[in-house]
């Protein structure tokens, strides 16, 4: 299935079906770095309470717990992501990236440092996680 998906991808970019566009970018930069500013102590919390590996530890969870995780999270986010873009991957006119709620006007530091923090966060879940599957 993730190989019928990469290809269907592959084929709207060489073909115009679609364009990565800035706005776009930034949302899913966004969400990842939102995302990893979650996994990460996650991860930790599970190592010092002695789940060691953490993701093996999750990954050997039962299917359906998984599943129901997985499924749950799926509604979720599609609930709150997909009204937010028009076709072709691009955002709606007036949509923020990365901002979901209207909490009155944004402070650019902050909003700089939650960039920073996501993306050290992303690359410090890519690089446990690694270290998880080779050691």
């Amino acid at each position: 299935m993730l190989k019928r998906f990469l290809l269907l991808v592959v084929a709207g970019l060489a073909h115009g079906g679609f364009q990565l566009r800035p706005k776009y970018l930034r949302e899913v930069e966004k969400k990842h770095g939102r995302v990893a500013l979650v996994a990460l102590p996650t991860l930790a919390a599970l190592s010092a309470t002695g789940h060691v590996p953490a993701t093996s530890w999750l990954a050997s969870q039962p299917t359906d717990l998984q599943a129901i995780f997985f499924s749950s999270a799926a509604v979720v986010e599609a609930g709150a992501t997909l009204p937010r873009f028009k076709e072709r991957l691009e955002l709606r006119d007036g949509v923020e990236p990365g901002r979901f709620f209207d909490l009155g006007p944004g402070s650019p530091e902050l909003n700089k440092l939650e960039d920073a923090g996501g993306r050290v966060a992303m690359g410090a879940t890519v690089a446990w996680m690694l270290t998880d599957l080779l050691v």
